[in-house]
């Protein structure tokens, strides 16, 4: 097909576009390959593994966890049971203030019911000792 239209894509400069472009595409894709593969042979040198070895392996560089991996893992088990403590005692606090509301809540409708009962009492006082028209 591109032999059919090849006047009318441009020639030999579509060719040769084309070419350029595979050649730039194939150049990047080594260039990443190249780069990467360097990359994780020198972090596998530093840690004294054989890079070979661990190419294949789903783990390669996270197998064994070091020991100043292990200390950040045991400092933040004591920061969330730290924070776990305060958040037990938060949740007392907290639970001991609804108590307490609920209490005043209840001794609000009381006094609220006795001012009502109060009222009703000086109202019918207040209509007895109106005198009577004739």
């Amino acid at each position: 097909m591109i032999l059919w239209f090849f006047p009318y894509l441009g020639g030999y400069e579509y060719v040769v576009h084309d070419l350029f472009s595979l050649v730039a595409v194939t150049i990047f894709n080594v260039q990443q390959y190249i780069s990467a593969t360097k990359t994780r042979d020198h972090r596998a040198k530093e840690k004294g593994q054989n890079p070979d070895a661990d190419s294949f392996s789903m783990f390669s560089g996270r197998a064994f966890t070091s020991e100043k991996d292990m200390e950040e893992l045991n400092t933040l088990k004591e920061q969330i049971g730290y924070l776990q403590l305060k958040l037990k005692e938060k949740e007392e606090l907290l639970k001991s203030a609804d108590a307490k509301l609920d209490e005043m809540k209840h001794q609000v409708l009381e006094k609220g019911g006795s001012l009502k009962y109060t009222q009703q009492q000086l109202s019918d006082v207040k209509i007895s000792k109106l005198p009577l028209k004739k």
